[in-house]
């Protein structure tokens, strides 16, 4: 049977959830009144699927294949929204993208200051919390009129 031994590297010692210092900060340059993001989801170290065509390194003449890796940024953290809101809308299919939209910001765990500085700007209400969003008490809808 096959067995393996981990072995500990270094430790990291920033709490989650944090902001990377690579992730965008709001407002928004082209519409300073808007901003953004609205929340914040993991997205640093994400186990993540990978293809078999590539190296893991992308060099040529690497012969290291791998099924997962770990990946970063907001192609792994728009998914853990979008799960969010497929979550969200499977306990609540009548509503819409907007209930759902409120239903997330409203229940973002808000993220502390003291890991998070000088990012206010950073992290919108906070990280999603799925389990608080289906069930947000006031949801803020709009219709069509709305977006004009």
């Amino acid at each position: 049977s096959p067995s393996a031994v981990i072995h500990k590297s270094h430790e990291v010692k920033i709490p989650a959830p944090f902001v990377a210092s690579f992730s965008s900060r709001g407002p928004n340059p082209g519409s300073q009144h808007i901003l953004k993001p609205d929340v914040t989801a993991p997205g640093i170290n994400i186990l993540a699927s990978y293809t078999l065509r590539t190296s893991i390194t992308g060099l040529e003449g690497d012969t290291q294949f791998s099924e997962f890796t770990l990946m970063s940024g907001t192609s792994m953290s728009c998914p853990h929204v979008s799960g969010v809101a497929a979550y969200v809308k499977s306990f609540h299919p009548d509503w819409t993208p907007a209930a759902i939209r409120s239903a997330i910001i409203t229940t973002a765990k808000p993220m502390s200051q003291k890991v998070n500085k000088e990012a206010e700007f950073a992290f919108g209400a906070g990280q999603v919390n799925p389990t608080r969003a289906v069930n947000p008490g006031l949801v803020y809808d709009m219709d069509d009129l709305a977006y004009i």
